[in-house]
Parts: structure tokens; sequence; C-alpha cells
């Protein structure tokens, strides 16, 4: 019924279409872009900083407006603001590879580590874990779960050592009052992801390729329970406890050889917000060029 009521509503009112409100807000964007330009030609700069604010302004309205599109009409949305287009193109440029294009985290991205963005690159562990990081920081926000992610050497490093080699990696902090955690898995040339929710007492094993990963799952289910006795006193009981690998028909799935990593970070963006994992190989270039931005500014959109 009330999709009924909102097709009426958009025939005669067809200005209110989602579509036609990006298309001007769009349009004046590109107006103040092009007052960007005289400015910097003509006039001084209290002109160009007046310029370059109302830009700025007209930018949070359009991101406002994003945040309020409905789900249905996300598939009309998938561009990014012309501002961020040139960052990302200058980010890709040729230049120095070891200049450092973003740091936070004790981390640093160089533009060696961003050209793995370009579309076809796999992405490397510097990527990863910055946007790992990336997400654990919108998480701290009220409205979102409680959530931790292990950097992508965690788990290389506890096959090669047991327990005893990654004991100190959560000193300091009790794992089992986070939601979600999050695990980055490197086979060899993919990466994959295990997200372990402490809520539901599962863990899932999720692989844009289709491939099993239930003897990863029982590993990282011996760490929580060394994990457990260590820092709590209390032993985990398996019978309580749900292990299982995502079947490929029940997540997305690539269809080239290169996308893995960018599939793995936006299954960890999806369910760290709680939200049906509903993205398509059709969305990989959107989302690199869109890590690109995230990654510069230290933010998500």
């Amino acid at each position: 019924m009330k999709c009924r009521l909102n097709y009426i509503w958009l025939l005669f009112h067809p200005e209110s279409h989602p579509l036609l409100m990006w298309k001007r807000r769009k349009s004046q964007a590109q107006k103040e872009e092009q007052k960007v330009f005289l400015c910097s030609q003509r006039y001084s700069s209290t002109g160009r900083a007046s310029a370059l604010c109302g830009r700025r302004h007209l930018l949070y309205l359009f991101l406002v407006f994003w945040s309020s599109v409905p789900r249905t009409f996300l598939s009309y949305f998938q561009f990014l603001f012309q501002p961020m287009e040139r960052e990302i193109i200058a980010a890709f440029d040729e230049g120095n590879p070891e200049e450092v294009i973003s740091s936070a985290f004790k981390l640093k991205v160089t533009r060696e580590d961003i050209h793995t963005l370009r579309n076809l690159q796999w992405l490397n562990d510097e990527i990863i874990n910055f946007y790992m990081n990336l997400l654990m920081e919108r998480n701290r926000q009220e409205g979102y779960p409680a959530l931790y992610a292990f950097s992508t050497f965690f788990y290389p490093k506890l096959v090669a050592g047991g327990y005893k080699a990654v004991r100190r990696w959560t000193r300091g902090m009790d794992l089992f009052k986070q939601d979600l955690i999050l695990v980055p898995i490197h086979l060899r040339v993919h990466w994959a992801l295990v997200v372990i929710d402490v809520r539901r007492k599962s863990i899932r094993y999720f692989d844009s390729m289709g491939q099993k990963g239930d003897k990863i799952c029982g590993t990282l289910f011996q760490y929580l329970q060394e994990e457990s006795k260590e820092k709590r006193n209390l032993e985990l009981s398996f019978s309580e406890w749900n292990l299982r690998s995502m079947e490929s028909h029940e997540i997305p799935q690539q269809l080239n050889g290169s996308d893995c990593g960018v599939f793995m970070c936006k299954y960890a963006d999806y369910i760290s917000r709680d939200k049906p994992i509903t993205f398509t190989q059709n969305n990989m270039p959107y989302f690199r060029r869109k890590m690109v931005w995230e990654i510069i500014h230290r933010q998500l959109l």
C-alpha cells in the first residue's frame, strides 16, 4: 500500500522524484565549480574563499541528501561529486610511489598502495588494514554495533605460532565486550573474511569465490576458547556456537580474479552496520574509487 501511494505521489509531483532532485543538485554543484574557477582566475583570495565556502556547503547538503535517499533508489546515485573525482584522479596519477597519501591509526598509505585500488588490481595489506580501522572508527558512533577488526597479519601469526604468538594482541581490551569481530583472511592470492558475532555466538566465513573456510572457523573458535580462559577464566561451550561457511548463493560473488579484496572490505562494511549485503560485481569500480576518497580523508561516506 505504501509503495502504491508513493507511486501516485510521484505521478502528480514528478519534480520530487529522487533522480530529478539529484540532477538539480548536481547542476547547482557544477555552477559552483565554475564560480570557483572564475574566482581563481579573476578575484582576490577573499572572493575565492567565499566561493570555496559555498562549494563546501553544497557538498554538505548533497551528502545529507544522499543519506536520505531510499534504498530502492540507490542504483540511481552511484557516482562521486566532481571535487571528489579530481582528488581520486590525482591520487591515481604517476608520481613518487613512496609519497604518503594518508596516515592515521599508526598506519601510512602511500601512492603505491592507493594504486592497488585501480580497476583489476589486487588490494594489499595496507589498504585493507586502513579500511578496517575506518570501520572501527565509524562504529564508535552511537547506533552502530561495537566492532573490533584484527589486522591482516593476525591470522597468519595465529596459525604459525598458536595462541601464545598472539596473546598480547588484545592487551587491555576485552574481545567479548564487542558485538562483532572481523578477521581478514589472506589465502596466498585471495582475500576472505571471518565474522565473529559475539551476540549470536556465531563464526561465519565469507568468500567471494564460494570456497569453504570451515577449518579457519574452527581455528578461530579455538583462539576464542584460549582467549576466554586466559582473560576471563571462563570456558566456551562448542555446542553453543554456530560455525559455518556462507554458501555462494547467500552472498555476492566476484566474476573476475581481482576484486576479492574489495568484496571482503564491503562484506565487512555492510555486516558492521547490520545491513543486508546487497551489492554486486557491477558496484566494484565505484567502490574502488569511493575507497580512495575515504582513505584520503580518513572517513567513510
